[in-house]
């Protein structure tokens, strides 16, 4: 399963980069509920976590 185009852009004349705003979740939990893949809190704070690690690269602050 792939969520690769699961995410937010605001770019308004910015590099994508800095307009990275994270993952559209409800999109993300569709794609999950597709793939027949539990939806817990748990994984959805993992989830949080990764978004927010990849963000951070993403922008430059790693």
């Amino acid at each position: 399963m792939s969520a690769s185009a699961e995410s937010r852009v605001q770019s308004a004349g910015r590099p994508v980069s800095r307009g990275l705003i994270g993952l559209d979740f409800a999109a993300v939990k569709v794609a999950l509920d597709f793939a027949g893949i539990a939806v817990t809190l748990r994984l959805w704070g993992e989830m949080r976590l990764i978004e927010a690690g990849a963000l951070q690269v993403m922008r430059g602050n790693s």
